[in-house]
């Protein structure tokens, strides 16, 4: 016997637009699972956008904002609501890549400046690699590279 089927009929939606500063989805247990939300800002200049997910103790793991000069932005947080991975881009500074360790501490650092940027100045990317205090320990740019202290690589330092 040949089963009958159902005629699928399109739901209507029951609302078309949610207006809201603010949604945050929480599980059974009330624990924040994700945020959503934004702010205008002063008269609706300079405001920031958020979208978080976190994790089973409500601490956000992954964000993806624009900040209030109009900047994007993603985190991926490590468990102690350190920055592991940061991507952003600036459209003033240029755009850059930072990876940290378990802590959250910066260990690496990539980037590309604005033409225009003097923090750092002109459009060399560059890689730097941080030591155990977040301090520059190795920086390659343009081709070339730069050891702390007199700036020169020795004969015993090497870029490899």
């Amino acid at each position: 016997m040949a089963k009958k089927r159902l005629k699928r009929r399109r739901k209507k939606l029951c609302i078309d637009v949610v207006e809201t500063r603010e949604i945050v989805l929480v599980d059974e247990f009330g624990i924040s699972r994700a945020t959503v939300s934004c702010s205008g800002g002063n008269g609706g200049k300079g405001g920031f956008t958020l979208i978080q997910i976190n994790d089973d103790n409500g601490r956000p793991r992954i964000e993806l904002q624009v900040d209030e000069h109009g900047n994007p932005c993603v985190r991926l947080n490590t468990p102690n609501d350190g920055c592991g991975v940061s991507m952003a881009v600036n459209d003033g500074r240029g755009n850059g890549l930072s990876i940290g360790d378990f802590e959250g501490k910066p260990c690496i650092m990539l980037g590309v400046p604005h033409p225009n940027s003097q923090d750092p100045p002109g459009l060399h990317p560059h890689i730097t690699l941080l030591d155990e205090r977040s301090r520059r320990g190795w920086t390659a740019f343009h081709g070339e590279y730069e050891l702390p202290g007199n700036g020169k690589p020795t004969e015993d330092n090497s870029a490899t």
